[in-house]
C-alpha cells in the first residue's frame, strides 16, 4: 500500500494534461507481479504476468484483449504409488503406504477480455475483466525420494492429468493510472484484485480453492490514429 501511495504521489501531478484526440486502437506491453497473496496461497514464489495487450477506445469506454503468460510457480503435492508394505511394531502389524513427492509448474497462456471506463481526466480508469486461461504446465517432475505413511492413501490420489483443468478462468477488478507523454505514447500503473478459479477439478485433494491476489501491473502503450 505504501508503494501504491508513493507511485500515485509521483505520477498524479503529471496526469493533468489529458489526451484530447482519441486513437483508433492502442497496442501495448505489460508486466506485473502479485505483491500480496491471500490464503490459501497458490505458491510461495513470485507469481508474475507478462504479455501484449490491445485496446479499442469507444468514447469513455475501452474494450481490451491480448495474450498474457501467467506463472504461478512450482506446486508440490503427493501421490500414492500403489505399493504397500508391512511393518511389525510391538507384535502389531501395520500397513505402510508408499507415497511419492511430485512437482509441477502451474502456468497459463491467458486471453483477457476487459472493459474499461475512463474518468474525464482521461488519466484514471476503472477496469473489469475475465481471463480465459489455457494451461501450460510443462513437465511433471518426480522428486528423488519416496516416503511411507500409516495414513490411508485417499488424500494422496492426485495426478496432474486427472485433476488439473486444461482451461481455467480468472476474474479481476482494477483501477489504472495513465501518464501520457504525447498523443502516441503513454505508460500505466494498475493495481488489480484478482481471483483465480480452482486450478483443479471438483474432487481433487489439492489446488481446489479460489485463490485471491493483489496484483500490480506496469506497462507502456502506443496509440494509432
Amino acid at each position: 500500500m505504501k508503494l501504491l501511495k508513493l507511485m500515485a504521489f509521483l505520477l498524479l501531478p503529471a496526469f493533468g494534461r489529458a489526451q484530447e484526440a482519441q486513437p483508433r486502437f492502442v497496442l501495448g506491453a505489460e508486466t506485473g507481479v502479485d505483491f500480496r497473496k491471500f490464503d490459501p496461497a497458490v505458491s510461495r514464489s513470485v507469481n508474475y504476468t507478462a504479455g501484449l495487450t490491445l485496446e479499442y477506445p469507444l468514447h469513455r469506454f475501452s474494450l481490451a484483449t491480448g495474450l498474457l503468460y501467467k506463472d504461478y510457480g512450482w506446486q508440490d503435492y503427493w501421490a500414492f504409488t500403489g505399493e504397500t508394505s508391512q511393518e511389525v511394531v510391538k507384535e502389531e502389524t501395520y500397513t505402510l503406504y508408499h507415497i511419492r513427492d511430485l512437482r509441477s509448474r502451474l502456468a497459463y497462456y491467458s486471453v483477457p477480455m476487459r472493459l474499461q471506463y475512463r474518468l474525464p481526466c482521461n488519466c484514471v480508469y476503472v477496469q473489469l475483466g475475465i481471463h480465459a486461461d489455457i494451461a501450460s504446465f510443462g513437465p511433471e517432475t518426480h522428486l528423488q525420494y519416496q516416503f511411507r505413511a500409516y495414513q490411508e492413501p485417499s488424500s494422496f490420489h492426485f495426478t496432474r492429468a486427472l485433476y488439473l483443468k486444461p482451461v481455467n478462468l480468472t476474474y479481476e477488478l482494477a483501477v489504472g493510472f495513465k501518464l501520457h507523454f504525447n498523443e502516441h505514447w503513454r505508460m500505466f500503473m494498475r493495481p488489480t484484485y484478482r481471483i483465480l478459479s480452482p486450478p483443479a477439478r471438483s474432487g481433487s485433494p489439492v489446488l481446489n480453492s479460489y485463490y485471491h491476489q493483489l496484483h500490480m501491473a506496469f506497462g507502456i502503450q502506443r496509440g494509432f490514429f
